[in-house]
């Protein structure tokens, strides 16, 4: 995308909130704008002394812990948890091939989760957004950081589509979800795009393999997406699980 490239980990990094709030915001169950969210904060520089109120005293938590390789305290729908990112953090030397990427933050509604691919793509790009939120968070249309999630349309391409023909929401098939190198076996994670029928719903991929809609404050699993430098080479392997690309 705009001559970078965009890299997806293998694995989660963790089970997290998308966001949290206070009791009086939503319930204490999020909210779905990413440029404030929790998880942002937690997933990107420049929050190394980010404040909130941890049972009922302020506290640095989610402080850009996955960005620096660090342990700290993270939110999960339970509450305040320790988390330890040094050993699956980035490190310096891979920071310095990650470059900011725009994300995209067009909404879905119920009928726009029963969509295919390349529909998914023209509204990650689209304008809709909640109108007139309730809690008073205006929504933007697009943020400019290093680390986000995959989008609903990434895990759309990542199946096989000479054979697998349904809409994202039908994707459990197991024409779809089994030839589905982003699916992760039974596991349910977050997408980055908001779910605009509420203020605090995000889009998912549920353990079955389907697009789906769910509470930011739930936990799900992580999977951080870097942009790479334009100036990035393979420097050896083949591409495959067992040899891997070594850029440089």
């Amino acid at each position: 995308f705009d001559g970078k490239l965009r890299i997806v980990r293998d694995n989660h990094i963790g089970y997290y909130s998308y966001d949290t709030s206070a009791s009086d915001v939503n319930n204490g169950r999020g909210i779905n704008e990413w440029s404030q969210a929790d998880l942002m904060k937690l997933l990107n520089p420049g929050y190394e002394n980010n404040q909130e109120t941890i049972k009922g005293e302020t506290g640095t938590i989610n402080n850009s812990l996955y960005w620096n390789n660090q342990s700290g305290y993270c939110y999960t729908s339970k509450g305040t948890i320790e988390c330890d990112f040094t050993n699956k953090g980035l490190s310096d030397e891979a920071k310095e091939y990650v470059v900011d990427q725009t994300i995209y933050l067009g909404g879905f509604d119920d009928n726009d989760l029963v969509t295919f691919a390349n529909q998914a793509y023209q509204l990650e790009r689209g304008t809709k957004v909640i109108q007139n939120p309730s809690d008073g968070v205006a929504r933007t249309l697009s943020w400019t950081g290093k680390v986000g999630l995959a989008y609903p349309s990434d895990y759309g391409y990542a199946t096989d589509l000479n054979i697998c023909t349904d809409n994202l929401s039908n994707y459990n098939s197991s024409n779809c979800s089994n030839n589905n190198w982003l699916y992760l076996n039974n596991d349910s994670q977050f997408m980055i795009s908001p779910y605009i029928k509420s203020n605090n719903g995000a889009v998912i991929v549920n353990s079955f393999g389907q697009i789906f809609n769910e509470l930011t404050f739930r936990n799900y699993s992580i999977r951080p997406v870097l942009t790479l430098s334009p100036d990035t080479y393979i420097i050896s392997g083949t591409g495959t699980s067992d040899d891997p690309y070594v850029v440089g």
